[in-house]
């Protein structure tokens, strides 16, 4: 249902930033019946056994149960379901089955390419096809969030080296005077992701491109513009097009990455006196035209905001800035907790619980940076219910990301 009137919102929405970009322009800076116990047990013996199918043949039905009665869902099951995770391989793997069967993972991402001299997950688009149905045949309790970063342009996980096609990067189609092309660009990404199994897509970016010389956004045209209204008008046009595909967008990175002069990926980011405020204004302008799916946080400081913790472990940024002042009650992913931002500066229980804390709903961990660690999930899932249990993390926090997750699951993955 949202998907529909996210689409009336974007289309009235369109039409007065229509007005606007003519000012732009002219000057300014820039449910099937109720199954018997006997029936789903059958079924997902099936779903074993057909498990070599290209195409997911599970779960057609969301039940509605883990929403309606999920004080009783075991509290490692609410746990992992916070967790997405990146694994080594072109096949569906022990590993990653005892991720999916043992710790009810909420998702996966994929990388064409690997950091850690580890195999990567896509090699073509016959092998991803059947990897994300495998993966997706393997959970029996809901589906997974099959997800990659998928921009288009330089940052595209599926490209023409591995037998997709390439597109253009954000900085392109922001020239354009309409947001036609970004729109077919986007349609054509997002139809791409839906036939292979993917299901969220972590884009689009919505950093406003203030520092030009910015060697993580600048750099590899990730940004639409200088201006804040015309990346909203491109980022509405991307999201409208994976809408209609049924693929999950997430902005990002919250709350502005485009002023940085460093990388997170590579080491601590600082944005306390190169940060513009107008960098919240797509965040604040999309979420406000009815925006539901994700948005994405970044690992970078602003001390203005919080002295100690940057933004994807704040909770002055998260709940304060994101839920509070820009009235956002959708999920929030975090960024890839595996970079050197993250890792080089909080031990792993420090960064678990802040994030948690700060009303994070899902942790990203690639898996693909550094050392490849293969029981990173026992070890979180671990440090997160003694957390709970001893009460760093109220109960109340966990049930509130379990319950946005499984939410939209049912809205867009069924």
């Amino acid at each position: 249902m949202f998907k529909k009137i996210f689409i009336l919102y974007f289309l009235s929405v369109m039409s007065l930033f229509a007005t606007e970009s003519i000012i732009i322009d002219d000057g300014a800076d820039s449910v099937e019946t109720e199954q018997t116990t006997e029936a789903k047990t059958t079924e997902n013996k099936a779903v074993k056994e057909e498990s070599a199918t290209t195409e997911p043949v599970v779960l057609a039905k969301f039940d509605d149960k883990l929403i309606e009665d999920y004080k009783n869902i075991p509290l490692e099951v609410k746990i992992g379901q916070m967790f997405i995770i990146g694994f080594s391989g072109y096949e569906i793997s022990d590993e990653v089955k005892d991720y999916i069967n043992n710790y009810h993972i909420g998702g996966v991402i994929l990388f064409n390419r690997s950091l850690n001299g580890k195999v990567p997950n896509i090699e073509s688009p016959e092998q991803v096809k059947k990897l994300n149905a495998d993966l997706q045949n393997e959970s029996s309790m809901v589906k997974l969030f099959i997800s990659i970063d998928q921009e288009g342009g330089k940052v595209s996980r599926l490209n023409k080296s591995n037998g997709f096609f390439n597109t253009k990067t954000a900085a392109e189609l922001g020239l354009n005077p309409t947001t036609d092309a970004t729109y077919e660009e986007a349609k054509k990404i997002a139809t791409m992701l839906k036939d292979n199994g993917f299901n969220l897509n972590f884009a689009p970016s919505v950093d406003v491109n203030v520092n030009p010389d910015n060697p993580v956004i600048a750099k590899y045209g990730r940004s639409y513009s200088d201006n804040p209204n015309i990346v909203v008008q491109h980022a509405l046009a991307f999201i409208m097009a994976h809408n209609e595909e049924g693929v999950i967008t997430t902005i990002k990175h919250f709350p502005g990455h485009g002023s940085s002069t460093t990388d997170s990926h590579a080491g601590f980011v600082d944005i306390t006196k190169t940060f513009k405020d107008y960098e919240l204004q797509p965040f604040k302008d999309i979420i406000k035209v009815g925006f539901q799916g994700g948005v994405l946080s970044a690992h970078v400081m602003n001390k203005n905001v919080d002295k100690k913790y940057p933004a994807s472990l704040s909770k002055k940024f998260v709940y304060g800035v994101l839920r509070k002042q820009l009235g956002f009650d959708g999920v929030v992913f975090s960024d890839d907790l595996k970079m050197k931002a993250i890792e080089d500066n909080f031990t792993l229980e420090e960064t678990l619980v802040n994030a948690i804390n700060s009303t994070t709903d899902v942790l990203v961990y690639s898996n693909n940076l550094g050392e490849y660690k293969p029981e990173f999930i026992k070890e979180a899932v671990a440090i997160v219910k003694k957390n709970v249990e001893n009460g760093n993390i109220k109960m109340d926090r966990i049930n509130e990301s379990y319950l946005r997750i499984m939410k939209l699951k049912k809205e867009m993955l069924y």
